[in-house]
């Protein structure tokens, strides 16, 4: 299925960056009655624990997203619709030192533990791993061609990977490889990650957790409609072109490589409408957010009107972070190689 609306593609990204910016969770503290400073003070208490682990996902029902694609003149299968239904990214972040996640200092090197999983139907496809400035990261490579309906290339993959250095090898086999230095801080930073600690300035999670605040604050109007087991219900507000420009440029200042993973994103042309998100606080956290991207639909498209949220939830649990066993390092003078070899083989 092709997306049709720029703005479509704005909204999720921006649920996943948020997502991405939530790696801190919270015990039980007060918060003001008010909604708006409710919402502003559960955003904060995300940074006071050292773990959180946060799930985006998709609520649309595989039937659905085979109608939009029937609209848009493409044929979605029953197998690709669930697939595409049921796309999750898992994000835990744990410190390694004890402290709070918006506790770290500037000296608090290599202090932060982060495991980012993309999975469909249960099934890891993709995990990536930050321990101590070092990368680790490992692929299903068979399955992820399967997914693309391209299953038959994997022998060829496989055949031309066994005469390729050996973390091609293993990274075609599934296994693990690892990056240090460097080259996994750049890595790292294109999912948003450091891999080498705070910055020099400010840390990374409470500057994250200052922009969303900010956005929340000024952009939307916010409004308590109830309790239920999730927590307090509150609707958030606001223009739409407005979110999406303020949006777009707080998380292209804060999240590294955030200008790549909003490059799709063209937020001048989001429509200026009121549009609607909403969230759940919980023993005074942000426990889950939830945005209807059918509400960024242009007019005439056949996401228009329809409910078609994603959902990001937030869990004061993480499992272990550790070091993955059987790793192969990976020959950065051997790169090209790895790349040759999956272009020539699915082309």
């Amino acid at each position: 299925m092709r997306p049709r609306s720029s703005s479509l593609v704005l909204a999720a990204t921006c649920a996943a960056a948020i997502g991405l910016a939530g790696c801190g969770s919270a015990s039980s503290p007060s918060v003001p009655k008010d909604p708006k400073g409710e919402l502003a003070a559960s955003v904060t208490n995300l940074g006071d624990s050292d773990t959180l682990s946060a799930l985006v996902k998709l609520q649309i029902p595989p039937t659905v997203l085979q109608q939009l694609a029937r609209a848009d003149g493409d044929r979605l299968s029953s197998a690709d619709a669930a697939a595409i239904s049921s796309v999750q990214l898992v994000i835990e972040g744990k410190t390694t030192n004890g402290k709070n996640l918006a506790d770290l200092e500037p000296s608090d090197h290599n202090a932060t533990a982060v495991s980012i999983k993309a999975l469909s139907n249960g099934r890891t496809y993709l995990e990536l791993r930050v321990l101590s400035g070092d990368l680790y990261l490992h692929g299903d490579v068979k399955g992820l061609l399967g997914l693309v309906h391209q299953g038959k290339a994997y022998a060829e993959v496989e055949a031309r990977a066994a005469t390729l250095p050996d973390f091609v090898k293993a990274l075609v086999n599934g296994g693990w490889v690892s990056l240090s230095g460097a080259a996994a801080e750049g890595l790292a930073s294109q999912f948003g990650v450091q891999a080498g600690g705070q910055s020099s300035g400010e840390n990374q999670t409470s500057k994250m957790l200052d922009e969303l605040k900010s956005l929340l604050k000024k952009d939307v109007t916010v409004t308590k409609l109830g309790s239920d087991d999730r927590g307090d219900h509150l609707r958030l507000s606001g223009n739409a072109k407005t979110l999406a420009n303020d949006a777009f440029q707080s998380l292209s200042a804060v999240v590294p490589g955030g200008g790549a993973l909003l490059s799709q994103a063209k937020p001048q042309k989001v429509p200026s409408r009121v549009v609607t998100l909403d969230a759940w606080v919980k023993d005074g956290v942000l426990s889950e957010l939830s945005i209807n991207v059918g509400q960024f639909a242009d007019k005439g498209d056949a996401a228009a009107g329809k409910n078609l949220p994603i959902i990001v939830t937030f869990s004061q649990d993480g499992g272990d972070i550790s070091k993955p066993g059987d790793v192969t390092p990976v020959d950065l003078t051997q790169l090209g190689a790895l790349f040759g070899a999956l272009g020539s083989s699915s082309g």
